[in-house]
């Protein structure tokens, strides 16, 4: 029921403006003229039935002129309506027609020409305005569609410098004979996959802003352990399916501390396990989400103690979001991280 009134409610303005135009702009001395000889018709003609009726019909002209010259022609026809139906009324020989107060006649003439006019002027004035608006969107739609085809465009050129300098990276790697060099270079490689990755999605999604986390996740996963060809590692992801939309530059840093988190894994935790297992948790609470790594080795000492590379970045990065992680041995190791799902909550409630 209400969809239909406001369907009425748009056809009637949209008939109202038409109606406007079509009296204000593409015919209006056409239609004056029409209008000054249907009412000299009636009042020739049929004056002598319709008697002081007659002088109501002096509408339809006022009318026309204050809808098709605004506030200064209505107040103009109604100042000479009153006089033009006297003289009509003379000429005729029934000066009786008249109306009984002239005064009021006429103010109502005036009054009445001046209110349709300023009602014609305040349309126009709208549809100026109308018109403005929509040259000014279809300016900021332009500007944002060039926009969005720039931004995919640097992601696409991102994207493909960063596959370049990976390939350089395996290039050099190729011809390396130091075992642990080659690590290193094979560890720098997977850190700046990550990085082309969130570009990647960027551009295959065409989403300039956000990606779903579960999406990177699962993508950055299935890479990092496809990498490792050595080690056949069983892994599993547990997550929900509501979508959980993130800023690039926040998966960007995420994807550094997954890179991490499982290349550390493939290194440390499942070198002495014959059946490696990795599961990768991700949930939600409020407006936080946790990501927990769990595997079946021996186990990781605590942060403190460690002074790699690995886990210092680990927590720089962490830290850079507004999250906390720590880490348990049970079993094998549990990483689990905590963070703000909008990247402003944090600020907002350490200002509260």
């Amino acid at each position: 029921m209400l969809a239909n009134r406001k369907k009425t409610s748009r056809i009637d303005e949209y008939t109202i403006v038409k109606i406007h135009d079509f009296l204000y702009s593409k015919h209006k001395y056409i239609i004056i003229t029409v209008a000054i000889v249907l009412y000299l018709s009636i009042i020739i003609f049929f004056h002598h039935q319709l008697a002081i009726s007659s002088n109501y019909f002096i509408l339809m002209p006022l009318t026309v002129i204050a809808v098709s010259f605004g506030f200064k022609g209505g107040l103009m026809a109604g100042t000479l309506s009153l006089p033009a139906n006297l003289l009509i009324f003379i000429m005729l020989d029934h000066s009786e027609y008249a109306p009984e107060s002239t005064v009021i006649a006429g103010i109502s003439g005036i009054l009445m020409g001046s209110v349709l006019g300023y009602m014609s002027d305040f349309f126009t004035m709208m549809k100026k305005e109308i018109k403005l608006r929509e040259k000014s969107e279809g300016t900021l739609e332009q500007m944002v569609r060039e926009k969005e085809i720039l931004l995919n465009e640097i992601s696409h050129r991102v994207k493909n410098n960063l596959n370049f300098i990976t390939s350089l990276i395996q290039l050099q790697s190729n011809r390396i004979d130091s075992p642990e060099q080659r690590e290193e270079l094979k560890k720098l490689n997977n850190r700046i996959m990550s990085i082309a990755l969130v570009q990647d999605l960027l551009f295959s999604h065409d989403s300039i802003e956000q990606i779903d986390l579960r999406v990177y996740l699962t993508e950055i996963t299935d890479y990092l352990l496809c990498a490792f060809h050595d080690t056949e590692i069983i892994y599993e992801l547990k997550m929900d399916d509501q979508p959980l939309m993130l800023e690039s530059k926040r998966l960007t840093s995420l994807g550094l501390i997954i890179n991490e988190i499982i290349t550390n894994a493939e290194k440390y935790a499942f070198s002495q396990v014959s059946k490696p297992r990795l599961i990768i948790t991700l949930t939600r609470s409020n407006h936080f989400f946790n990501l927990i790594f769990k595997d079946n080795g021996p186990g990781l000492q605590t942060v403190d103690n460690q002074r790699g590379l690995g886990l210092k970045l680990i927590k720089t990065l962490t830290e850079s979001q507004g999250g906390h992680f720590e880490i348990k041995n049970d079993m094998g190791s549990e990483i689990s991280f905590h963070f703000p799902i909008n990247s402003q909550f944090k600020i907002q409630k350490e200002e509260e």
